[in-house]
């Protein structure tokens, strides 16, 4: 995290496609509940900055519904996906990362 006080988390992810894999497309789907507690959370609305890369070169992506982000392949196999996640909310669903510290269970920053 490389501005804590921004509140911005950072994560890239990193996809191997197998070779023996027909699909066009990857879906990166953040989750819209948090384990051990029995409601819906919209995680997906502190995502920012989405994007995608193979080999230099960003690729075509859409967000098919309102926590998928789809991918266009474009036949690769090696995939990076970036993007950030704003928490500033220390209430136990959320994340927060300020100065001081950074708190979160996973499922609402990563995908």
């Amino acid at each position: 995290m490389s501005h804590p006080a921004s509140h911005l988390f950072e994560v890239t992810i990193d996809v191997s496609v197998p070779a023996n894999e027909a699909s066009t497309y990857i879906d990166f789907q953040i989750p819209r509940w948090q384990p051990g507690r029995y409601s819906i959370a919209d995680f997906a609305k502190n995502v920012q900055e989405f994007s995608a890369r193979s080999q230099g070169r960003f690729l075509a992506w859409d967000k098919i519904d309102d926590q998928t982000w789809r991918v266009q392949r474009q036949g690769n196999r090696a995939i990076t996906a970036s993007y950030r996640v704003f928490g500033n909310d220390l209430s136990g669903t959320y994340a927060q990362l300020d100065i001081g510290h950074g708190n979160y269970t996973g499922g609402e920053i990563c995908m």
